[in-house]
């Protein structure tokens, strides 16, 4: 559940990144927010703590990895509290 929250994010903000850069008139550009995701990542936690077990933890790691926001990440892995 948790690693299906951060695929899809991670999946929409390319695919609008790449939006942003096609030369496409009168398109609105959604901002993907990604306090919304951390809020919802935190109520599965705490509803949920045993989810983050030891596999989850590197697949979220290696999915991170894969977004190129620094300060994105921090985020997840402070309310994931993934070192």
């Amino acid at each position: 559940m948790i690693l299906g929250i951060l695929i899809d994010y991670i999946s929409m903000k390319k695919k609008l990144n790449r939006l942003t850069n096609a030369n496409i008139d009168n398109i609105k550009r959604q901002e993907l927010d990604v306090g919304e995701v951390i809020a919802q990542l935190d109520s599965l936690i705490k509803e949920y703590p045993a989810l983050m077990d030891d596999s989850t933890t590197e697949n979220i790691a290696a999915l991170l990895r894969m977004n190129s926001d620094s300060q994105e990440n921090k985020k997840i892995k402070d309310v994931l509290k993934i070192d």
